[in-house]
């Protein structure tokens, strides 16, 4: 089992960027990526098992907010994609493994994810 806790605000997957020259992904999505694969690439690989992953992206409470729940933009399953996108390759072979996922987004002091990832 692997349980993590990242000082880091929380990045929905984008849409693949198309222009004439190919297809590419935004550098600031790309850089977001490495980053969490410096924290997952210290942990040994599952082998080819189903797996659960439990992710809890806390965001920060804006200041000026009016609102005492603001809503982050981004859907939580586009913040729980950008995760196993980066775990791909490092910590399973392929996001198809993943059998359970239970994704969740809150406020609080501070961004934050929690990542737990189990064998099922």
């Amino acid at each position: 089992m692997i349980q993590l806790k990242i000082k880091l605000k929380g990045m929905p997957s984008p849409r693949p960027r198309v222009t004439r020259h190919g297809t590419y992904m935004p550098q600031e999505y790309l850089e977001y990526k490495k980053y969490l694969q410096t924290y997952f690439s210290v942990f040994k690989p599952f082998s080819i098992v189903p797996l659960r992953l439990e992710l809890l992206f806390v965001f920060k409470t804006p200041k000026s907010s009016r609102n005492k729940y603001p809503m982050q933009r981004g859907d939580v399953d586009n913040y729980a994609k950008s995760v196993m996108d980066a775990m791909e390759g490092i910590l399973f072979e392929n996001d198809t493994q993943i059998t359970e996922l239970e994704s969740k987004k809150m406020y609080g002091d501070d961004d934050l994810i929690f990542i737990t990832l189990k064998e099922v």
